[in-house]
């Protein structure tokens, strides 16, 4: 990888950031490499710890509530991971939890915060490539008006020099 492939914290070994070419790497889950482009959204997910291995990815999820307090809820194992749809409609998925861990523990929180700043990454990715689309699409716009008025001056025979009237036309026909 380049000197610019940035890895999150301690998950090097589930999934890497490269900046360079635009893509990123999942190393513990669907194992492969996608482009940032292909990503539509992204989600923390709770696996139930029984069902790893046993089944496609995450199909069997736990609903993790944020109250903790209650001694009436069940406190279930589950692995954290971050589910990735993409544009050709797969979904990739990315385990955080090496090893099970029990709702709300200090390994269940640092699992999350390590999911939560993969998912930000993600978006924050998607977001920058609209706003390049969008930049990309005002430029044109521009491009464009510029062209019809180049084009009107052109056609009021308001320029002084024959070649270059004759130059600009032939541009603008291009």
């Amino acid at each position: 990888m380049s000197n610019l492939t940035l890895y999150i914290n301690k998950i090097a070994d589930s999934i890497l950031f490269d900046e360079k070419n635009k893509e990123f790497t999942i190393c513990d889950g669907s194992l492969g490499t996608y482009k940032f482009c292909d990503v539509v959204r992204s989600q923390i997910v709770y696996e139930h710890a029984r069902y790893k291995g046993k089944s496609p990815l995450f199909s069997h999820r736990v609903l993790i509530s944020t109250f903790n307090t209650s001694i009436f809820i069940e406190l279930k194992k589950v692995y954290v991971g971050v589910k990735i749809e993409l544009s050709n409609k797969g979904k990739a998925y990315v385990y955080i939890s090496k090893n099970p861990v029990i709702q709300h523990n200090l390994q269940f929180e640092e699992d999350y915060k390590i999911a939560k700043q993969i998912d930000k990454k993600l978006k924050k990715k998607k977001k920058d490539q609209k706003k390049k689309l969008f930049t990309n699409l005002n430029m044109m716009k521009q491009m464009i008006r510029t062209k019809k008025k180049m084009r009107k001056m052109i056609n009021e025979e308001s320029c002084c020099n024959y070649n270059f009237t004759s130059y600009l036309s032939n541009w603008l026909q291009k």
